[in-house]
């Protein structure tokens, strides 16, 4: 290829550039052109989140609830508590499910989805989360994209690519900012329908893949130059951009314009 190239490279290869936009197609098709259009990116102002926060479970509860409304989650259909790593226990002894070996060393989030013993789902937020509000912000979004996917019946957990599907789903419903700037420092675990993220390992997807993922958020919704590209840390902010140039520039990709 010739250093002047006419256009901008693709900041994914092919592969993960097919499975990119094949899954966006699919959460327009489960959740509306209209959601997708409409959806308030979120970011880190005041103005999302004026709520005093304390690095307590009533805060968190409250935050939770705030972003129930952005991602269209039913508020009360979900349960917030606090966990802490050490001895892998709840702090709240009420939420057993929380305890014990359901959740691994490291976690940073955890996802109880609602069965025959109780009728809420649980998001329990390791307390440490709380010294950071966009790592604690983006742990939220994403167990609520699970929320979306496993609690709503689209997927059952075991399809391979759950978990990546689960972090496109918080940047579909706005939260792609907080997503892509802490989800670097976080990995996840899985066992038997319950998840969450590790602060030990990096995320599913890789920083050209976030990047690109917004670059699709906003084409489909004929952003050129939206202001929330702004809050995005360098590299996911680069590669958003390299990425949304060469969707305009070139036309090589499947996703529509949503008007």
């Amino acid at each position: 290829m010739s250093f002047f190239s006419r256009y901008t490279e693709c900041p994914v290869d092919d592969e993960e550039k097919a499975w990119m936009e094949r899954s966006m197609l699919w959460l327009v098709r489960q959740f509306g052109e209209d959601t997708l259009c409409e959806v308030e990116v979120v970011l880190p102002e005041e103005k999302y989140f004026p709520d005093p926060f304390k690095a307590n479970e009533k805060s968190v509860e409250k935050l939770v609830k705030r972003m129930c409304g952005y991602m269209r989650v039913d508020p009360a259909l979900v349960e917030a508590c606090l966990y802490s790593e050490e001895g892998l226990e709840s702090m709240a002894e009420r939420r057993a499910p929380l305890t014990g070996t359901m959740a691994k060393k490291g976690s940073a989030g955890h996802y109880a989805g609602a069965d025959q013993t109780r009728d809420k789902t649980i998001i329990g937020i390791e307390v440490s989360r709380l010294r950071d509000p966009i790592r604690l912000i983006a742990t939220i979004a994403h167990e609520l994209g699970h929320v979306h996917l496993l609690g709503g019946g689209r997927l059952t957990g075991k399809e391979s690519d759950h978990e990546p599907l689960t972090d496109l789903t918080a940047i579909f419903f706005g939260f792609g900012v907080f997503i892509a700037n802490a989800a670097f420092k976080f990995g996840q675990w899985e066992g038997e329908m319950r998840y969450g993220w590790s602060s030990s390992r990096q995320g599913y997807l890789n920083q050209p893949m976030y990047g690109y993922a917004l670059s699709c958020f906003a084409y489909m919704r004929d952003e050129e130059d939206p202001r929330w590209a702004k809050h995005l840390e360098l590299n996911p902010r680069t590669y958003f951009k390299d990425g949304l140039q060469y969707m305009r520039e070139t036309g090589n990709t499947t996703l529509p314009i949503y008007e």
